[in-house]
């Protein structure tokens, strides 16, 4: 019994170590000769595979690029249970942001992986193909959480959209402006998600490098 169950995992395991090989083959790759210029044949005779090979871990090169997306969906899932006590849904979705922002800044090739996103739209659209199918699990955790027992609960559903569309701004917002701390990101753009039921929202200041703002300040005492 236990030998069964055990395959199933270290096949698993084994699948993903494969995946991450393809995947740093395919950044160092785009990094050297650029996104367009590298082909599927060139990642995977650099990870030591196969063309026919490759084929069973992604489907397309777009796929690599995101294959850290997968991860997105184990940290938020782990933060909700974090924050279960704090029982305020805006604390949980808090925490689940700056849990996936933390780890992803946190990764030498993030910078890379998102400018390969910004300037090629196929890439995009399938980081946010993949983010909208781990939304059904973002969904049941909150309804676990918050203690909702309809499977389809609004509440759920739309908390998991707010969470995975925050993310995606939070990581957007930091590689446009490099410097601004991922703490003000978040708390700006959840400042202006509860302003959306006010009568008249008031103006929300434009985040700015923090290097910029000390050297404004340097020259005024100056």
């Amino acid at each position: 019994m236990s030998g069964g169950s055990t395959r199933p995992a270290l096949r698993d395991a084994k699948r993903h170590v494969v995946k991450e090989s393809l995947w740093h083959a395919a950044l160092e790759l785009f990094d050297s000769q650029g996104y367009s210029r590298t082909t599927v044949e060139e990642i995977a005779a650099k990870a030591g595979i196969s063309r026919r090979t490759f084929f069973r871990y992604f489907a397309s090169k777009d796929e690599i690029v995101i294959f850290a997306t997968d991860a997105y969906v184990d940290l938020i899932v782990q933060a909700i249970r974090r924050s279960a006590r704090e029982r305020r849904p805006v604390d949980i979705v808090r925490a689940a942001v700056m849990g996936v922002a933390e780890f992803v800044v946190a990764q030498p090739t993030a910078r890379r992986s998102m400018q390969i996103a910004d300037e090629h739209l196929e890439v995009k659209a399938a980081q946010l193909s993949r983010l909208h199918r781990i939304e059904g699990r973002v969904a049941a955790e909150f309804r676990r959480t918050l203690g909702l027992r309809d499977p389809h609960h609004p509440r759920a559903t739309a908390l998991a959209a707010t969470t995975l569309m925050l993310v995606d701004v939070t990581l957007r917002t930091w590689y446009r402006d490099g410097g601004v701390p991922l703490e003000r990101i978040v708390d700006t753009l959840l400042e202006a998600v509860r302003l959306l039921g006010a009568d008249k929202p008031r103006e929300i200041r434009r985040l700015r490098p923090m290097r910029a703002r000390t050297e404004r300040s340097r020259s005024r005492a100056l």
